[in-house]
């Protein structure tokens, strides 16, 4: 920004001496006041008025000259130089001046100025822009034809990774699913990723429940629909919406599917952190289980938590089936979709989920009736099917959206799929008709639970175990929650190497958390059982309320994301936080990076800032570039602009590497973060 150089109109006195701006002297005071600052030295050469100046200016806008002798010289070569002798009635009106050294007026911001005759003297030459010393701040400062030449504007480089002065360092703290590869570049690894949440459908009430699965302790409550499509009660359980199935993606983020028996069938996204403001400058959400925040309707809700709601199909189609899936979309980047089947019309949808939109893709897997679906490493979705003798699982392929029949799966008689997972081998595993699906052998096995492992048989109920949720934990074990109260953990391997452990509670749904517990979630319990792998140990939790800490919970899908990051394909991050140390104006320039991004593998990254580490963490994350398409650099400033967020004083750079293949993955070798924290002139 141009900077203009004002002076107050001051009487001229004989010593010649001018008004001026902030000053800079040495100290030398000739008047020995004693220490100060020179307050008035507009013209930078250290004399004005102040105890730090070296002495009095005859003319402060002229750093050539300071002392009257100085100033009565050039009045001899100039005479209308300022304190020089005129007569008011020879120059009535002001003329134009400037006191710059020659071919600088006119160049960068250098202009000319005003000066009067006034009471017998000229006035310094006021309002002019004389060449000063550069700074960075994309101004010609010194009227060379220059801006901010010098290396004035030298950034600071701080490099991270392979090469650089600090290598990569994954740690809990700093990362998730990523490791070192021999090199030192960092590379996808399952086995590191960490979400440590659990979604409970409450179906009773039309909420779901955020636990943490660490401290066990519940972190908000959310309701998963419009309260108009609560009114009445008059659903299953006792509520409108009836929520039961959820699906959990790489990020933690819950979709929940709402049967609404008798009413609209929909889903609902909730956001498990880096929620958006939605426009009070605050990000407003629930605290806790007492804590639940109104949904008037399908766009007006209060927490800013629930990404989206939308309806799919009509009244009564009962959505029954749940699946998030990650895919490579357009130019190579990952997008995320959910499939949300519906019981009642032997369909699944496919929606975005970004907004919740339908996408225009549809599949009739009919005969079978969707009552649950996961996703498989291949793109794959397996859809379990509750409707009598011959409708087994279906196989649905997600990229031709066609349905396939796999093995026996689709006509063998007496076969039903209640839960369904698939595990880290691929291999797919269904509750009530307990039995595997292995995938090298194209065959089903059956999985011989006490008392012949009963279920609907598509004769009603028969006799023995009858099993609901199943989950593979990824190290070679698959668990089944039975009505008998009972875990059943299977050798994947050896279907004959059974483990019964009693629980101690009713059992309905199972998931696998991501320090390898087992949760337990009964129909309609209010508290949870845990099963601790290690031991066998089982701990009931979430049984500290005043009342029942759940209400009414029908939920037995992946309720924590460790079946889709088990089965399917991986994502990892790693984060690192710079800090502007040079005390100046912080300014974050660009972000370049160094990596192998093979066909379906992407690298995003993004950034928060602010002034304290304490804020921090609680900033919302901006994204500066995803790769593909986007290639280095990319401008950290222009992002934070977009976004309307000042630079801070931290910067936090998260680096996320995603695959479409569970067999690829993007190598990233360095990164480089360029900032210039020195001063910035406006």
């Amino acid at each position: 920004m141009t900077r203009y150089l004002l002076c107050l109109f001051a009487m001229i006195s004989t010593a010649g001496c001018a008004c001026g701006g902030p000053g800079n002297g040495t100290g030398g005071d000739d008047d020995d006041d004693g220490p100060g600052v020179c307050e008035s030295d507009q013209d930078l050469d250290g004399y004005g008025v102040g105890g730090g100046c070296d002495g009095l200016d005859c003319d402060d806008l002229n750093p050539d000259v300071h002392s009257q002798e100085q100033c009565d010289a050039l009045c001899e070569i100039d005479p209308h130089s300022t304190g020089c002798e005129c007569d008011g009635a020879d120059w009535p009106e002001p003329e134009i001046c400037y006191t710059g050294p020659e071919g600088t007026l006119g160049v960068g911001d250098c202009l000319g100025g005003l000066r009067v005759c006034a009471d017998g003297r000229w006035s310094p030459c006021e309002g002019q822009v004389i060449p000063l010393s550069e700074v960075c701040n994309d101004e010609d400062d010194d009227c060379d034809g220059e801006a901010d030449e010098e290396n004035v504007c030298e950034t600071d480089e701080e490099c991270v990774g392979i090469g650089c002065d600090q290598g990569f360092d994954p740690t809990p703290d700093n990362s998730s699913g990523v490791v070192e590869d021999e090199d030192g570049a960092l590379i996808l690894d399952g086995t590191t990723i960490s979400l440590n949440v659990i979604w409970i459908a409450n179906t009773s009430e039309s909420t779901v429940s955020k636990v943490d699965t660490r401290t066990r302790e519940e972190e908000a409550r959310y309701k998963t629909g419009p309260e108009s499509e609560m009114a009445g009660g008059g659903g299953f359980g006792g509520a409108t919406l009836s929520p039961s199935r959820t699906s959990v993606n790489f990020l933690g983020d819950v979709v929940v599917g709402n049967r609404a028996f008798g009413y609209q069938a929909s889903v609902t996204k909730i956001k498990s952190e880096d929620c958006d403001d939605r426009g009070d400058g605050r990000v407003d959400t629930s605290t806790g289980r007492l804590d639940v925040m109104a949904f008037a309707d399908h766009d007006d809700w209060d927490d800013d938590c629930i990404a989206w709601h939308a309806d799919v199909g009509g009244v009564s189609d009962l959505a029954r089936a749940v699946a998030v899936q990650e895919i490579v979309g357009l130019d190579g980047v990952m997008e995320e979709r959910v499939w949300v089947g519906l019981y009642s019309r032997s369909m699944y949808y496919e929606l975005d989920g970004a907004d919740g939109s339908e996408t225009g893709r549809e599949v009739n897997v009919s005969p079978v009736t969707p009552y649950g679906a996961a996703i498989d490493r291949e793109g794959f979705m397996w859809s379990a099917g509750l409707s009598g003798a011959g409708t087994g699982p279906a196989r649905v392929n997600t990229e031709t959206a066609e349905m396939e029949c796999v093995g026996v799966a689709c006509d063998h008689p007496g076969d039903y799929c209640y839960g369904i997972t698939v595990d880290e081998e691929g291999d797919v595993w269904c509750g009530g008709d307990a039995r595997v699906y292995r995938v090298g052998t194209d065959e089903w096995e059956e999985v011989p639970l006490p008392g012949g492992g009963g279920g609907f048989g598509g004769a009603g109920w028969g006799v023995g175990v009858i099993t609901r949720g199943v989950a593979a934990d990824g190290n070679g074990n698959v668990y089944y929650a039975a009505d008998d109260s009972t875990f059943y953990r299977i050798n994947r391997d050896d279907v004959d190497e059974i483990t019964a452990i009693p629980a101690g509670t009713g059992l309905y749904g199972i998931a696998i958390d991501f320090d390898g517990f087992v949760w337990g979630i009964g129909n309609g319990v209010g508290t949870a059982a845990l099963l601790d792998p290690t031991d066998d140990s089982v701990e009931i939790v979430l049984d500290d309320c005043p009342g029942p800490c759940l209400n009414g919970p029908y939920t037995y899908s992946d309720m924590t994301g460790f079946q889709l990051r088990n089965a399917t394909n991986p994502l990892g991050e790693y984060r690192h936080v710079f800090e502007c140390e040079s005390g100046g104006a912080p300014e974050w320039g660009t972000v370049s990076w160094d990596a192998d991004i093979p066909v379906a593998t992407s690298i995003s990254v993004e950034v928060r800032t602010a002034d304290d580490l304490a804020a921090l963490g609680l900033q919302p994350w901006t994204q500066v570039a995803e790769d593909p398409p986007d290639v280095p650099p990319s401008s950290i400033d222009d992002a934070l602009t977009a976004a309307g967020i000042e630079h801070g004083i931290y910067l936090e750079v998260k680096f996320q590497l995603r695959s479409g293949m569970r067999e690829a993955s993007p190598r990233l070798r360095s990164y480089t973060i360029e900032s210039a924290c020195g001063p910035i002139f406006e």
